[in-house]
């Protein structure tokens, strides 16, 4: 990336869930693109935060493959670098986006906080 290449390397924040009082859903990206970032919000399938009913759906597959989107999503827009993708994740299924960058190699960076493991707490309920 030279100092006349337009593109920028890229944070995705992924919005916490429906429960949580935290909303990076404006916070988080609005900063990253004062900091120079290619910034995308986006919330995780089933989790409350779109129009109609939320069905009773908890999947780690979706979840990943949600993740895994919006990074091809993001690596298709023109100001992205698309070598230089991170992941920014909050609450508790934030453990989704360790499982998509073990799987992405385009994403170079991962920060995620959680209070709960939410991936352990719904493989528990599974057994």
């Amino acid at each position: 990336m030279g100092c006349l290449d337009p593109r920028r390397p890229s944070v995705i924040a992924r919005s916490t869930s429906a429960g949580s009082g935290i909303s990076p859903r404006a916070s988080t990206p609005i900063e990253n693109a004062r900091r120079g970032y290619a910034a995308l919000a986006f919330a995780l399938s089933f989790t409350g935060q779109s129009d109609g009913e939320v069905p009773d759906v908890a999947s780690p597959d979706i979840y990943t493959q949600d993740f895994r989107a919006a990074v091809a999503f993001l690596g298709l827009q023109d100001i992205v670098y698309r070598e230089r993708i991170g992941l920014h994740a909050i609450c508790g299924l934030s453990g989704m986006a360790l499982t998509a960058a073990a799987a992405v190699s385009r994403i170079k960076a991962v920060a995620t906080s959680s209070m709960n493991d939410m991936s352990r707490s719904y493989l528990s309920r599974r057994r």
